[in-house]
Order: structure tokens, then sequence, then C-alpha cells
């Protein structure tokens, strides 16, 4: 009751995104619907995007699911992890340390297992390196006006919009 912005969630047309033109979106989850939020919120030109998530799931450039998409034989999971290095390493993140990824020392025997779909799209990558985008591992505690108090002691202030992207199914005990 005391925030004073919307608190929707961010599928099926749902929410009118002509309202973040020039206002700051918190953005609930890490998944391929969040990733497409992110890039919905550039197209209707937001001033600052928060993804908060509890952990990070892997996000999949666009020209590496085109390679997936293309090949004949399915591709390993640490060739796929390598094609990704140039968007991770441009916004200085290692996709090797995400929760998913499970590999030997060598990195030669390598899993990746997510409860979440790869978000695929450039936007997010381009988005947290020019900082319009800021991906934020933690937890809200609580909300105030329009502004977003975290389980770590850290405000988001002038948040206008709460998206929530927690996929399909939603946990109701959320």
């Amino acid at each position: 009751d005391t925030f004073d912005g919307d608190i929707v969630y961010g599928i099926s047309s749902q929410f009118d995104y002509s309202k973040v033109n020039g206002n700051t979106v918190m953005i609930v989850g890490s998944g391929a619907f969040a990733v497409e939020n992110v890039r919905t919120c550039v197209e209707f030109e937001a001033k600052k995007v928060y993804m908060v998530c509890r952990r990070k799931t892997i996000s999949m450039p666009r020209l590496v699911s085109w390679l997936i998409n293309q090949s004949y034989d399915a591709l390993s999971a640490k060739l796929t992890l390598e094609a990704m290095s140039p968007m991770y390493d441009l916004i200085g993140v290692d996709q090797w340390s995400y929760y998913g990824v499970q590999a030997n020392e060598s990195r030669t025997t390598v899993t990746i297992k997510q409860k979440s779909r790869f978000g695929i799209g450039d936007v997010y990558f381009l988005g947290v390196a020019c900082g319009f985008c800021e991906h934020i591992v933690d937890d809200t505690k609580r909300v105030s006006g329009n502004t977003i108090h975290l389980v770590s002691g850290r405000r988001l202030d002038n948040v206008s919009h709460i998206l929530k992207l927690l996929g399909f199914n939603g946990e109701f005990e959320n």
C-alpha cells in the first residue's frame, strides 16, 4: 500500500510499457522473461532498470542462440560457455561462476543445469555494459514511497514500477 507506483506481472500484456518512459524500473527475476523485459524497457525508453534476483541465471547472447539453433549436432556446454565469453567479458562477469554451471577444475567436463530458461538477447548485455541495467543479487525487504529496501541494506530510490517476472508457474507462497 505504501509503494507509489505499479507492481505488476510483466507478462501477457498486463502492463502498459509506455509508462516506463523516463522512469526507473525494478525487475524481479533473472530468467528469460526478465531479460525480455529489459529489452522492452529499453524500447520504451526507461531511465534505469534494476534486475533484482536471489541468484543469477545465465543469459545467452543472440549469436550463441543462433549457433545452437543452426547446428546439426548439439553443442557441448563447454563450447556454449566459451562462445558466450565476448558478451560476458563486456560486462565483467565470469559465466563459469553461475550456480547452474558445474565443471571440473580444468573445465573439460561441463554441465549447465538451472531452473530457468536462458534469457536470449544482446540488449541485456549492452544495457549492463552501459550502466542502464544493473543486475543485483539480493532480495526485497520492503518497499516505501518509490523506494525499494533490499535485505542487504541497499536502497533503490525513485523506482516507479516493479515488474514481477518469476516464470509461467508462480510460487504462491511468495
